[in-house]
Order: structure tokens, then sequence, then C-alpha cells
């Protein structure tokens, strides 16, 4: 939505649904020099076996085995990896997320007040507002430059949200404009207990109204279209 002249008319609702495929989104595992897709005491023999000479290794399984993203493989990788296996650190889907999360407090509102306390940036050709670009890029984005619009924002916490294991939808749609017509817009469905609640932290951004666990056609609101899920 606009920052300007773009305040939603209040009351009222209208659903529009539309179906959207999820997109899948494949990751190295990092340490997974035998390709299996996980990091085992397998791989560490096969890392010691290269580091004295006995094994070689494809451009691929160097990838792997760059422990440390240093570009090149050697004695401290191995050392990580008998670290990392004998504590292993949890792996997250999202670890911009779930750094943020560190930073904040691993609890839903905090999650939520972050991601509606960033400054609002947008309708500039290097930010889009629309369900073509996925979440993982206007999350990224907002995380790396502490930025961003209603799509960025609500990424923001539907990453959060998930990481913390709430069952959360990042949603694409729009709101009427006070000058008329209809702008794009995004916000996140979060169904607790078989009941959906929407965040929109661009609402409290731009309104300073509680955006967080609120509910379609609620008093004082923004009246939301949804068109797609977009994750």
């Amino acid at each position: 939505m606009r920052k300007t002249n773009i305040f939603a008319f209040l009351l009222g609702l209208s659903m529009i649904p539309v179906l959207n495929t999820d997109k899948v989104f494949a990751q190295t595992v990092k340490g997974d020099i035998d390709s299996d897709g996980k990091f085992t005491a397998t791989d560490i023999v096969l890392m010691k076996k290269y580091i004295f000479g006995i094994e070689k290794l494809t451009e691929e399984q160097l990838k792997a085995a760059d422990f440390n993203g240093s570009g090149s493989v050697n004695i401290f990788d191995l050392s990580l990896m008998k670290e990392e296996f004998m504590d292993p650190k949890p792996v997250y889907q999202y670890p911009l997320a779930a750094a943020k999360l560190n930073e904040v407090g691993w609890d839903l509102k905090a999650a939520f007040n972050a991601s509606a306390s960033i400054p609002y940036y947008g309708h500039t050709a290097d930010m889009p507002q629309d369900d073509k670009t996925t979440m993982e890029w206007y999350a990224e984005y907002g995380f790396v430059n502490g930025k961003g619009n209603c799509y960025v924002m609500a990424a923001m916490f539907c990453e959060m949200a998930k990481t913390l294991g709430y069952d959360a939808h990042l949603i694409s749609g729009k709101v009427p404009l006070w000058n008329g017509g209809w702008g794009p817009h995004s916000w996140v469905e979060v169904i607790i207990d078989g009941v959906v609640y929407v965040c929109d932290p661009d609402f409290t951004n731009e309104t300073g109204s509680n955006g967080y666990l609120i509910q379609y056609g609620q008093s004082g609101t923004w009246r939301y279209s949804k068109e797609s899920t977009m994750s």
C-alpha cells in the first residue's frame, strides 16, 4: 500500500479466495559430503580421508565440505564438523528469521512488533508489491535492509511466525483507498485453535492501531480482499 492517502475504508469484509501453488525451495545441507541429504558421521570420515589425501572429492562435495564458508577446505572445516556433530545446533528453514528472533525474543508479539517497526519503503523500481515475488525475497529484503513495504513487513512476520511453529500464511490482496479504488496489500493469516486471525504489521505501522491477531471485518480495521496465499 502507499504510505500517503492510502488509508483504507474501515469496517467490513470482502473475501475473494484464489488458490496459489506453494513453491518449494531446495537447500544444500552443510557438511553433507556423501549427498545423502543429511550431515552424519560418514561425512566426517570422508572429510578425514580427504584431508589425509586418501579420498578425492568432487566440486559439489567440496562445496558441502567447506563448513566455515571460507572458500577452501582444510583441517579447520574438519574441526568444525566434529564440533557440530558432537553438539548440533538447530537448523532453521528461515535462518534470517531465526536470527531476528534471537534479537527480539522468541515470541509472536515480539516478532510482530519488530516487523511493524521498520521504516516504510516502497513504490520504487526495486520494490515490488505483488504475489509474483516470493515470500523469501520480501523477507530477506526486510531483514537485510531494515526497511520495506507492506509485503516486506508481512513476509518478515510470516517467516518468524513459521519459525516459532505457528500455522502462518502470507496473503496477497487489496484494500480500498480513501481516494477511491483499491490498492495492493499484504498481510498474514495465523491459525490458532482453528480460528483464523489477521496479523497486519503495515496497518500498525501506518495507523498506530492494533493489527495483531485481529479478525476479518473487525471494527476499526481495514477491509481486506484476499486474492492469493503466497506461503
